[in-house]
């Protein structure tokens, strides 16, 4: 009888703790899909928007998520294309930024972050531009 008891008590054990953890992944699973804000959709007006010193989950929660990030480093000699706009003085000493793009339309648009002062995880926007798609630099 003692045997019979246990074992219906370690079924009951196993049964709990199979809940709990399930409980847990779904309150996980759950809460990474929750926003504060929905998804948001790019548009130029937002682009616009944009101004210096916007955290990226600002910049999310007003674009959307951007088609594609670089992180890169800007050339220490003579150089053009759409990162010109950048003002070194925004960058650490090895001249790293982040690029965020997104494309609308006919156009490229880019958001810049760097910061010297800050980690990089810490970055804020130092500038943007846009051009047209398919733009020779």
């Amino acid at each position: 009888m003692q045997i019979v008891r246990l074992k219906q008590n370690m079924k009951s054990a196993i049964i709990v703790t199979l809940i709990i953890i399930l409980i847990g992944y779904t309150n996980t699973a759950l809460s990474q899909n929750s926003t504060s804000e929905p998804n948001a959709q790019f548009s130029v007006d937002a682009f616009k928007q944009i101004s210096s010193g916007i955290t990226r989950t600002e910049v999310r929660n007003r674009l959307g998520d951007p088609a594609a990030i670089r992180a890169n480093s800007l050339p220490k000699g003579p150089f053009w294309g759409p990162q010109e706009g950048i003002d070194i003085n925004t960058l650490d000493s090895l001249r790293r930024y982040e690029e965020w793009q997104y494309e609308h339309k006919d156009t490229v648009y880019l958001i810049w972050f760097g910061d010297p002062a800050r980690e990089k995880s810490a970055w804020r926007t130092i500038g943007k531009t846009s051009y047209p798609k398919g733009a020779i630099f």
